[in-house]
């Protein structure tokens, strides 16, 4: 399963073939089951807050649903465009799913107000428009709170519920594990069959990349995702590369850019997909050449007939069965031997003696020195062996200019592959930094929060020694009160 295929079911039934995979699914954000939302979406009521909206509540009362820290930016954002904020949390404190920094900036603008343990359980509408908000409390009370708009920051869920039977591993939310998330404490993901770590988007399924809102520790932007599916696509040439019978040579060109080579490695595969989803049968019989070739070829045959039917046509029969023995072996020269060879057939043509001397196999001796083999003994003109040897000159000259363009070309590839390998290698540094950095605040984070409950704890041992010293001098009072007495 490493090498692939790997098999695409699509809707309607129909199954798709590939070598390597990227997956884009994406992610879909949750609902708030209260009556009537979705009847006020776009009036009033929005999932998700940016700056573009912050903008257009300045002066309102709003209301942000969330404690997530896209809650919390949201909450920054509206309290800085001048709006006045009331943040609903379910839970009974903001530290549990939002980072520090925020939680501190709310708590010290004045236009905030944090509500704990409280949720929305219906909405009200004046005119088409959202008008407030019924709250409930934890204790079951509930209230009227005014309201122009109401964010909703709920946080999403993965559309990865095909990874668990494709072998895909994901974290305990439903995102897909790419790259340097896979490895632990720098050991391969179990059951890995190849010789190499995980590619930075690469699953624990070889050949199977993840980009967008779907994947593990993905920043959840527009243009994060753009970023990570050309990240993947390059990562897919790679991969294609280490598969046998790949052709490398065509994804080469077209790496850097829309080339023609590009074109030509995928355009037969999508086409024989397309004839499978349809139902359309296979056109039987080899591939056909590219048109330009075709259209060349059909030209030279044409070309090559009417000289054969001129030469044909002419008198001198005795020098036909020579003549037709040059245009034989000039079907299988190149462009300017062929020129060569028409030259010398008008010169038959043209001259009694040339024809006499053909007939008696006394001419072209150049032919045998052009890689023709021999047609005929006796001596060359002089002219025409200038003519071969020039053209032998040239074409060496081509073949040379060729062949240095060539190693040009190969030397600049081969330092664009050590970029794309550095490139490569600073992004899994920096992938495995920011796990480790994510490790060091998740530690961090949860120290704070068993330095928080034994502040909480200290303070009530502190609130219970209060009362017992209050206790201790009531009873001294009493004590006191009674020796006076008597």
């Amino acid at each position: 399963m490493s090498d692939g295929p790997f098999r695409l079911l699509v809707e309607g039934g129909y199954g798709v073939e590939a070598r390597a995979v990227i997956a884009a699914p994406g992610m879909v954000w949750r609902r708030l089951a209260v009556e009537g939302i979705e009847d006020l979406l776009g009036r009033g009521v929005y999932y998700g807050a940016g700056r573009s909206e912050a903008a257009q509540c300045g002066g309102e009362q709003v209301v942000v649903v969330g404690a997530g820290n896209s809650a919390g930016q949201a909450v920054m954002h509206l309290a800085n465009a001048g709006a006045r904020v009331t943040m609903l949390v379910r839970g009974d404190r903001l530290g549990k799913s939002m980072s520090a920094y925020l939680v501190e900036r709310i708590a010290a603008h004045p236009l905030v107000e944090v509500r704990l343990r409280t949720e929305v359980a219906g909405v009200d509408e004046d005119g088409g428009h959202l008008s407030g908000a019924t709250v409930r409390d934890g204790a079951g009370a509930t209230g009227q709170l005014p309201a122009r708009s109401l964010f909703l920051c709920l946080g999403g869920e993965p559309r990865t519920g095909w990874a668990a039977q494709s072998g895909v591993a994901t974290d305990r939310a439903g995102y897909t594990l790419t790259g340097p998330d896979l490895l632990d404490r720098g050991r391969r993901p179990p059951g890995w069959p190849l010789a190499r770590d995980p590619l930075a988007l690469e699953t624990s399924l070889p050949g199977v990349f993840v980009a967008g809102d779907a994947r593990h520790g993905s920043t959840k932007r527009v243009a994060g995702a753009v970023g990570e599916g050309a990240m993947a696509t390059a990562l897919v040439h790679r991969r294609l590369d280490e598969l046998p019978g790949s052709s490398p040579a065509g994804r080469r060109q077209g790496d850097g850019g829309p080339g023609r080579g590009a074109r030509a490695t995928h355009r037969r595969p999508l086409r024989a997909a397309t004839r499978r989803v349809h139902g359309r049968p296979r056109r039987a019989g080899p591939p056909a050449a590219p048109r330009g070739r075709r259209r060349c070829r059909r030209r030279g045959q044409a070309a090559a007939q009417a000289e054969r039917r001129r030469l044909g046509a002419e008198p001198g029969a005795a020098h036909r069965p020579a003549e037709r023995e040059l245009v034989a072996a000039g079907r299988s020269a190149s462009g300017a031997v062929q020129e060569k060879l028409r030259a010398t057939l008008h010169a038959v043509a043209g001259d009694p003696g040339a024809r006499e001397a053909l007939a008696a196999g006394r001419l072209v001796r150049d032919h045998e020195a052009s890689g023709l083999g021999p047609l005929a003994e006796g001596a060359a003109s002089p002219k025409g062996t200038g003519a071969v040897r020039r053209e032998r000159e040239s074409s060496a000259k081509a073949d040379a200019a060729l062949e240095r363009r060539t190693r040009r070309l190969e030397e600049r590839l081969g330092r664009a592959r050590a970029h794309q390998r550095d490139l490569e290698e600073q992004r899994a540094d920096a992938g495995r930094r920011s796990s480790e950095a994510r490790r060091e605040a998740a530690r961090a984070a949860a120290a704070l929060e068993r330095a928080e409950t034994a502040e909480e704890r200290t303070r009530a041992s502190a609130a219970e020694a209060a009362e017992a010293v209050a206790g201790l001098e009531r009873e001294l009072g009493q004590m006191v009160r009674h020796s006076t007495t008597k």
